[in-house]
């Protein structure tokens, strides 16, 4: 998941193909100062064979150094073979 990480990034939660809840934080190091591009892998060895289900969701929850809890999406990354 690529996304833009600036002073307000928060934190999400995510599943793959209806598996258990995950929680990412999008905030970095360098967040509190910029918004920065950033990659999140989200799930890896997922059977490229097979069509998969990615769900995400904003939490109530940041990093202490966060200001809000923005999610901002830039594209989505898919790494695997031709089906």
């Amino acid at each position: 998941l690529f996304v833009t990480a600036g002073p307000d990034a928060g934190i999400i939660e995510y599943h793959v193909d209806q598996g258990p809840w995950q929680e990412q934080d999008l905030f970095t190091r360098w967040s509190s100062g910029l918004h920065i591009p950033w990659l999140h892998i989200l799930a890896a060895e997922l059977d490229a064979h097979k069509e998969h289900t990615l769900q995400v969701r904003i939490s109530g929850k940041n990093h202490p150094d966060s200001t809000g809890h923005a999610c901002r999406v830039v594209h989505l990354a898919v790494n695997g073979g031709k089906k």
